[in-house]
């Protein structure tokens, strides 16, 4: 994952008179390996993706955000911004 993981950039608010875009960043599920679609901050890059316990954001520059697949499995991606 992290810096290799294919990124593109939609419109935030889904309306085309809004400019403003979030980049997306694509990343699997753990555990089918489903693709699942997520907006970062730009220039944030993909630290850890897991489905066990909820890692530590131990550095004020790193962020933990739980999404869930498809299939509804839950898990969480670790990245720093």
């Amino acid at each position: 994952m992290g810096a290799d993981s294919p990124r593109t950039e939609e419109c935030l608010s889904g309306i085309e008179s809004c400019p403003q875009t979030v980049p997306i960043t694509e990343c699997q599920c753990p555990r089918c390996g489903s693709e699942v679609r997520m907006g970062l901050p730009r220039a944030a890059t993909v630290k850890s993706i897991t489905a066990e316990d909820r890692p530590e954001a131990g550095n004020h520059r790193w962020k933990v955000r739980s999404i869930a697949c498809q299939n509804g499995h839950e898990f969480f991606v670790l990245f720093e911004w």
